[in-house]
């Protein structure tokens, strides 16, 4: 094989070996071209769907803003109407208060004017007609009272009075208030008790006072007949949480459980009305003649609800309701171990002679019999200044059974407007309450240009040292603690009355003549050093006179004629050595029927004090004149 051929062959191999190549170089650059398309196409799609996401983001976030927009639009708007209903309520709450205040006045008006009217009239058809037109007054101001309170309530404006009460005495006194409704229709009650052995719980008495009250008189109401069953027990419960205001009155007391339940064998509820037993303005009352607001139970629920606890009720047509309610309280640091309450259980026949007994605090009723025949010789016109309803209640109760009558109001300032219309001899003042409070409308009172000051006793449910220094202060003569004990009542309407005839004998002694002294037997004996024993005589008789005339009032009106004979007898001799002749004569002849055995009359005992007074004015004119002083 010659060499061209060898290179011909060489040159066909290589050629051919190109050709495959370039072939496979062919087919390669094909998928590597269709490669490029389908990823231009893919990168064409992610685009696309990029874009496609993208516009669905910038939809979203439009939504989203427009969604913003409208609700911070409608966030305003609640905003606004929050403020508009909070505002109504204000205004509403305010309206209320102003027009219940503008009601009380012409009422207050009314029950005050057939008060004196009541004291003065001697028909027994006006008397009737009187007291028919004050207790519609008063049910006027209990229907304005009952819609105040829900205002109050709704508007959260309500504040409680927590402070340590004897619950038993609450109860006992709520009990009696119903007595009287009870015993027309033969009604007994019973009283179940499980208070453990402490006397004292630390919650707000009068609004547990108006609870039970409010059960009480609807179980009376709509019972026909049988029995009303109260039943109070004390649980403890360490789950419970206790008000704010509860924990800030007693930090360190036991936090209990203060369970009353009131069951009655009346016409009952049926089934379909419970579920709105609780509403405002709901009367269940077939063929009873209710009356009323239809607010006693709305305000019992919201009551309880606002001191931390709950309001329930079981009923069965004409078998009867169990009402009852439970809510926090406490028991205070320090307990007085010797007053027990313990368990028990009583049954109370519904008669008016009960009722007195257990709002009297279980006094003997011989012992209210005295002070009901005293008042008539020791008359007094009497004002209560009390927000509570229920507390003024109490209060006229216990001042009836003492043989008194009262006008009541609600506040300070209505206390201020009453003086206007009447002058009054006694004034039983709250100190908490709304508008013008005790210690104010004492301030007032007391600042007023006016010649008849009202004795004015502070009547609070606060019994914490300080207190009596803090209401002598601003005025006020004394001070009972709630729940009022009638023991203590009558002492005040006592010494109201005491210082009713003092403040009469100082006044017309002020407008009367001073009596003529007699100083001859001083001279004749001391001569030219009469003057000088006078200047240190005079101011001791004066400094002393105040208490024998205390003395005087005080053992007559507890008709101790020994005594009464003894404060005679003193101070005969010593208005006989200074001069006071006549005051000295008028002491003998009652020291003389003293120690006989009678008291003078009361007509006497007013002119034998007139007479002290006049005496007083007269030896204080003399010491001036010796002093060189100018009267």
């Amino acid at each position: 094989m010659n060499e061209s051929n060898v290179w011909e062959k060489r040159f066909s191999r290589e050629r051919s070996a190109r050709k495959q190549a370039e072939a496979i170089l062919e087919k390669k650059s094909a998928a590597l071209y269709h490669s490029n398309e389908s990823l231009k196409a893919a990168q064409t799609d992610l685009e696309m769907q990029v874009h496609q996401r993208t516009q669905a983001l910038e939809t979203a976030i439009e939504q989203m803003q427009r969604e913003v927009v409208l609700r911070r639009e409608a966030e305003n708007r609640l905003r606004e109407s929050r403020d508009s209903a909070l505002e109504l309520s204000e205004l509403k709450t305010q309206f209320l208060a102003r027009m219940s205040h503008e009601m009380r006045t012409p009422l207050n008006a009314v029950i005050g004017l057939t008060g004196i009217l009541l004291d003065s009239t001697t028909s027994p058809e006006q008397e009737n007609h009187l007291r028919t037109v004050r207790s519609s007054g008063e049910m006027l101001l209990r229907i304005i009272n009952d819609i105040l309170d829900l205002s109050k309530i709704d508007a959260d404006k309500l504040e409680l009075e927590y402070a340590p009460v004897l619950i038993e005495n609450i109860l006992e006194q709520t009990i009696s208030l119903v007595m009287l409704d009870a015993s027309k229709k033969n009604i007994t009650f019973k009283y179940d008790k499980n208070l453990g052995t402490h006397c004292e719980l630390v919650l707000d008495g009068g609004r547990v006072q108006q609870l039970v009250l409010n059960l009480l008189s609807n179980a009376v109401k709509y019972s026909h007949r049988g029995r009303i069953t109260l039943t109070a027990e004390l649980i403890q419960d360490d789950t419970i949480s206790p008000p704010a205001e509860l924990i800030e009155f007693a930090p360190r007391g036991e936090n209990q459980l203060l369970s009353i339940t009131i069951s009655d064998e009346g016409i009952g509820i049926a089934p379909d009305d419970m579920e709105q037993l609780f509403q405002p303005f709901t009367q269940f009352a077939e063929g009873v003649a209710a009356g009323g607001t239809g607010l006693g139970l709305t305000i019992c629920k919201r009551l309880c609800e606002l001191m931390g606890g709950d309001v329930h009720a079981e009923s069965e047509l004409g078998k009867g309701s169990t009402f009852g309610f439970t809510i926090p309280c406490r028991i205070p640091e320090t307990t007085d171990d010797e007053a027990v309450q313990g368990s028990s259980s009583t049954v109370f026949p519904s008669t008016s002679e009960t009722g007195a007994w257990l709002l009297s605090g279980r006094m003997n009723e011989h012992m209210i019999a005295r002070h009901a025949e005293d008042s008539y010789k020791k008359p007094l016109s009497i004002l209560l200044a009390d927000d509570y309803e229920v507390n003024r209640m109490v209060q006229h109760a216990q001042l009836e059974q003492l043989g008194y009558r009262a006008d009541a109001v609600a506040n300070g300032e209505e206390a201020l407007r009453a003086l206007h219309a009447r002058d009054y001899d006694l004034i039983l003042m709250d100190i908490r309450m709304p508008v013008m409070d005790g210690l104010e409308a004492t301030r007032l009172i007391r600042n007023r240009q006016s010649e008849h000051q009202p004795f004015i006793v502070a009547v609070t449910a606060s019994a914490i040292d300080g207190d009596r220094e803090k209401f002598v202060a601003v005025g006020m003569d004394d001070y009972i603690s709630k729940p009022v004990d009638m023991g203590a009542l009558a002492a005040v309407l006592s010494r109201a009355y005491d210082n009713k005839v003092k403040a009469r004998t100082t006044m017309d002694a002020e407008n009367m003549t001073p009596l003529d002294l007699d100083f001859s037997e001083l001279q004749s004996r001391l001569g030219h050093a009469t003057d000088e024993l006078l200047r240190k005589v005079i101011p001791v008789y004066l400094r002393e006179l105040p208490a024998r005339q205390q003395s005087l009032s005080q053992s007559f009106a507890e008709k101790d004629v020994q005594v009464f004979a003894q404060v005679c007898h003193g101070l005969k001799g010593s208005s006989r050595s200074i001069g006071a002749n006549e005051l000295a004569r008028r002491c003998e002849a009652a020291e003389r029927q003293g120690f006989e055995g009678e008291l003078p009359t009361q007509n006497e005992i007013n002119d034998l004090l007139q007479l002290t007074a006049r005496t007083a004015k007269a030896l204080e004119a003399k010491l001036q004149s010796l002093n060189g002083e100018t009267a």
